[in-house]
């Protein structure tokens, strides 16, 4: 099926956790589309947008938009109760969506699946799972040196991209991490980077 409404009205109507999932990233993805496209447009007037110069992925985009008008409103009010049914039935992908719509203060039966969730997606390739893990360690019992490790990983990955993530850097743990605790930190970060599967562009 290529309309979305009738993808996620089929998903919600006794879909499989996976076929949940695909829906909630739908919604997630139509309720950013508008803010996404205005971003885009804005960075390739400023002659700043150098990753679609054939335009493809304008034109995947504004396809996008046009399909979300499909999806009812009265659905898309829904989308938190259909991210959370999609995460506790093992759906990939959806923790990032589900933590956001939540603002990270999900009900205390949730946190153990979230954080799992959150582990698995970063290990699918999910690169702001790690950021997120690391920022909220209390909500997720990490140790010091598991805190450290999601901070290495996410720096590994995005490189240049992680000031505008995260400017202002990680906070600094107290007391400071000892050498040989920061050691394990970056063996445990390095073993996990080695797991990670690489994410493929929504029009690749």
């Amino acid at each position: 099926m290529r309309d979305y409404g009738q993808i996620v009205i089929a998903a919600v109507n006794g879909g499989t956790p996976k076929q949940l999932g695909a829906a909630v990233k739908l919604m997630s993805m139509c309720r950013f589309n508008p803010e996404l496209l205005q971003i885009m447009e804005k960075m390739k007037s400023e002659g700043r947008f150098f990753g679609d110069t054939d335009g493809t992925a304008m034109r995947h985009f504004n396809e996008q938009g046009r399909k979300c008008q499909s999806i009812p409103p009265d659905l898309m009010a829904r989308e938190k109760e259909i991210a959370e049914r999609a995460l506790l039935g093992g759906a990939r992908g959806v923790a990032i969506i589900y933590a956001g719509l939540v603002d990270f203060d999900p009900p205390s039966s949730i946190r153990r699946p979230l954080g799992e969730a959150l582990r698995a997606d970063f290990l699918e390739g999910d690169d702001i799972a790690p950021l997120q893990l690391a920022k909220h360690a209390d909500l997720f019992e990490l140790t010091r040196i598991e805190t450290r490790a999601y901070e290495i990983a996410f720096e590994a990955q995005k490189h240049r991209m992680k000031d505008s993530w995260n400017p202002d850097g990680f906070a600094k743990p107290v007391p400071a991490l000892t050498a040989d605790e920061q050691r394990q930190a970056e063996v445990l970060a390095q073993t996990w980077l080695q797991s990670v599967k690489k994410p493929k562009m929504p029009w690749e």
